[in-house]
Formats: structure tokens, sequence, C-alpha cells
């Protein structure tokens, strides 16, 4: 069974008025309105100058920080998303970051196929990939 101890995540600081920003979000105002009353987004988070990577990588960074992981106690990073296209054709975002933290031993994917149940996905993934691993795996 899997078990999730601690979650780790980055919100920019930076964050734009959904109705005044319909040009930009490509919205018409229904749409927007859909943000505002079902979502509960009047203001969107907007990571200015970052890039997909540094998005992704941020969160994890601070896990193995935190909990004082060394590249080798991660054995599986999935990242998951709805977009089926993150980043230019060729390039995969999961890799990049999982070469910038080092995590050479580190199985590493990303999900999109199920678009916002994506996640479960990844955890009964995860908990599949991380069974042999049971008495030894930190994350």
């Amino acid at each position: 069974m899997l078990h999730i101890n601690d979650i780790c995540n980055y919100i920019p600081d930076t964050a734009i008025n959904v109705m005044e920003s319909l040009e930009h979000l490509n919205l018409n105002k229904q749409q927007a309105k859909v943000y505002e009353k079902i979502y509960d987004l009047e203001r969107i988070p907007q990571a200015l100058n970052m890039s997909v990577v540094e998005l992704v990588k941020q969160p994890v960074a601070e896990l193995m920080a935190k909990h004082h992981l060394a590249p080798d106690d991660i054995k599986v990073l999935i990242h998951t998303h709805t977009s089926r296209l993150i980043a230019p054709f060729g390039t995969s975002v999961i890799q990049q970051v999982k070469r910038e933290l080092g995590l050479i031993n580190t199985q590493a994917f990303s999900i999109s196929l199920n678009n916002c149940a994506s996640t479960l996905t990844a955890f009964e993934m995860a908990a599949h990939l991380l069974k042999d691993h049971a008495s030894t795996a930190k994350a």
C-alpha cells in the first residue's frame, strides 16, 4: 500500500485577474465567469520568467532538502499534468528535472492521458513500481 508522508508544491507569488485578462488567457466573459464561480478563481497564479522545468523541479528539490533525501533515495518520479503539450516536441520536462537534480537511478516519466485523473493513475503506478522497494524506499 502506498502512503503519502509529505507533499510540497510551488505556487508563484504573481497572479493575474481573470476578468481583466480575457485576451491574454484567450477566454470570453462567460468562460471567465466559470473560473470565478465554479472554480472560485478570480486570480490565477502566473510564473513569470520561469520555465516548466523550474516549476516542476522546485517542489521536488524542496522535498529532498526537507527530508534529507539523497538522489539515490528517490526511486520513482512521476509528473502528472492535464495538457498534452507542455514543452517543445522532443523535450521531456521530467527528464530535465531528473538530470538537474542528479536523480541518475530514478525512474522518471510524465502522465497526461487521463487528464485530471492522471494523478490517481500516478498513485497506482507508483504503488506498483515501489512494491519491490517497500523495505528500503524513502521516496
